[in-house]
């Protein structure tokens, strides 16, 4: 088929109005032409299928879908639509042109951005995605390439090139997915009915690639990508750069759960979290610790001259330059350097487990499904999103009087190792070490072949039983290990799974010697220390774990 007249050149004038001057973006169905608006004397950009595409009636359909459904979307974060129409052979959409770049270029040039960035834009696409949510269109397509920032960092979504009229009949052909694999949600993939929060989904994917530098998922082929969105679970995104704070990792994986359910409800939900949260970075770290969070000052002992808090999870400043377009790389380190120790001499780890675990070790049974892990999520978030006003932990100066509440040791009556996505025991047989009274004799987990558990399960960890529901004070625990990572979670009882235990009471990182974390008067009768990531040597071990009321 000759499609030699249906290729637009420069210079030609479209509707005896449009006057195309070059192309500044190509996608797979349509590319978009810097054009002038010879009528308005203004500039305009103008979209056109592919030529290869512009015979296909279905096509058309969807095109002119597209100028329908967005020509209705009058909003500062949605690129306007100014006309539509046909002329020849060309089938074209006349837009608002944007001053700027994509952020598919910004992430390509810069990296990674900082916390703040990322999340005034995430607020700005959010906030784009639910007015159209609530005029009845899915966008179906949210990705870099989709988002447009301004030479003053506002967003404006674009490219509703396969979005739909809710209400509509579905164009899509039988076996295409419509979409790009890299920010499919699961219910796509699966060709499932789709609703606004798919586009949460594909959201929580762009969040999480601004602040990782990459996408939660990676493969060779498209198709292999795309399964791994319904199988796979996406990786913290502290475990890629550390720093970031944990109730915006919370609120990205609450964003990537598989199950629309389990994702927010709607884009404003989602902003409203991410606005709350915004204060919180404001309180960026002074230059002399410039990696380290509130939650990893956590992790070191009081000191008579300082004070600990966990209301200001703060993000390590990492932007260069002041302008919109200087994109400063976040920290690459995981760890910097172990905390502040006051470890008993005598606490020593009393070596690997029996069972060991290796990456050659069969791991289907430690594979489970990925519902459990995303609930956490929608826990976390009312905890860390809002860890406001938690008690400092302070040490008086010397000399002066103490005026503090007495302290009580809560006695502990057992232990039971918490394993949900393995096989239910770790190091069982010493779990009676952790309380008693003696940092020499420890407990410990089961060596893994990397940190982050062999990517065989989120975390492992241990559930300490009282007598009774009580207040707790703190929860102190004794290591030889450091550089890992925990929560800290209270309940009235021992729970089987993660999802029941709710939000954590506490969070810890970088955690060795000795730490103290405020459970912030939660009242219960179990408290889990869920350990999230290993030591260097891949394992852990805890000498003693003491509550205080």
């Amino acid at each position: 088929m000759d499609i030699s007249g249906r290729i637009p050149r420069p210079g030609q004038v479209l509707a005896g109005r449009y006057r195309l001057q070059e192309i500044i973006a190509r996608g797979g169905m349509a590319e978009v032409w810097d054009a002038v608006d010879v009528l308005l004397a203004r500039p305009v950009a103008v979209k056109m299928p592919l030529a290869r595409l512009e015979g296909q009636e279905i096509f058309r359909q969807r095109f002119q879908r597209e100028a329908i459904a967005a020509a209705s979307l009058t909003h500062p974060n949605v690129v306007a639509i100014y006309d539509t129409g046909v002329d020849a052979s060309h089938s074209f959409i006349v837009m608002e042109r944007v001053r700027g770049r994509s952020l598919l270029q910004v992430l390509a040039d810069g990296g990674a951005l900082s916390a703040p960035r990322s999340v005034a834009m995430a607020v700005q696409v959010a906030t784009a995605l639910d007015f159209a949510h609530r005029a009845g269109v899915i966008h179906r397509d949210v990705k870099p390439a989709n988002i447009l920032l301004t030479e003053d960092d506002s967003v404006k979504v674009t490219d509703f090139g396969i979005a739909k009229a809710a209400r509509d009949e579905d164009l899509t052909l039988s076996g295409v997915t419509l979409g790009t694999a890299r920010y499919l949600a699961p219910e796509q993939v699966e060709g499932k009915p789709v609703d606004r929060r798919c586009d949460i989904y594909s959201l929580g994917v762009v969040i999480f690639e601004m602040l990782c530098g990459r996408t939660p998922f990676d493969a060779d082929t498209d198709l292999a990508l795309a399964v791994k969105h319904v199988w796979a679970e996406p990786p913290a995104p502290t475990t890629i750069v550390p720093g970031i704070p944990l109730w915006l990792e919370a609120v990205v994986l609450r964003a990537l759960a598989k199950s629309p359910d389990d994702r927010y409800p709607t884009a404003a939900d989602l902003a409203k979290e991410l606005r709350n949260g915004e204060p919180a970075l404001s309180g960026l770290i002074t230059a002399e610790r410039p990696a380290e969070t509130a939650y990893q000052r956590l992790s070191r002992p009081a000191r008579a001259s300082a004070t600990v808090t966990l209301n200001r999870p703060g993000w390590p400043p990492s932007e260069r330059g002041g302008s919109p377009g200087d994109h400063g790389r976040s920290p690459s380190d995981r760890r910097h350097g172990p905390s502040d120790r006051l470890q008993d001499p005598s606490a020593r780890d009393s070596g690997p487990s029996q069972r060991q675990r290796g990456a050659n070790r069969p791991n289907t049974r430690r594979l489970v499904p990925a519902v459990a892990a995303v609930v956490l999520v929608a826990a976390i978030i009312a905890a860390v999103v809002l860890v406001l006003h938690a008690r400092p932990l302070t040490a008086p100066a010397p000399g002066a009087s103490a005026t503090a509440p007495a302290v009580s040791d809560i006695r502990v009556i057992g232990a039971t190792a918490f394993d949900p996505m393995g096989d239910g025991m770790e190091d069982d047989a010493d779990l009676a070490k952790l309380y008693d009274g003696n940092p020499a004799t420890s407990w410990h987990t089961d060596q893994y072949a990397t940190q982050d558990f062999g990517h065989l399960k989120q975390g492992v960890g241990f559930v300490l039983e009282l007598s009774s529901g009580q207040r707790l004070g703190h929860l102190t625990l004794v290591t030889s290990t450091p550089g890992w990572d925990a929560k800290a979670y209270v309940s009235g009882a021992p729970k089987t799974d993660l999802a029941a235990w709710g939000s954590p009471a506490a969070a810890a990182t970088n955690v060795s010697g000795r730490v103290s974390v405020d459970l912030r008067g939660r009242s219960g009768a179990a408290v889990l220390v869920w350990i999230t990531r290993l030591g260097p040597g891949r394992q852990v071990s805890v000498g003693e774990a003491r509550l205080t009321g």
